[in-house]
C-alpha cells in the first residue's frame, strides 16, 4: 500500500475522532483509546 494511502486513513480518522472528541459525542477513557489503537493498526497492516 502506498505511504500516501496509509496516512490518509490514518489522517482522516484522527481527524474525525478529535471532532467526535471536542463535540462530546465520545469520551477519552484508556478502554477507548486501546480499542481505537488496535483498529486503526489493522485497518493498515492487513
Amino acid at each position: 500500500m502506498p505511504i500516501e494511502a496509509i496516512v490518509a486513513i490514518i489522517f482522516g480518522a484522527v481527524v474525525e475522532l478529535a471532532k467526535c472528541f471536542n463535540g462530546g459525542e465520545l469520551s477519552i477513557t484508556e478502554e477507548l483509546m486501546g480499542t481505537l489503537e488496535e483498529k486503526l493498526w489493522r485497518a493498515i497492516s492487513s
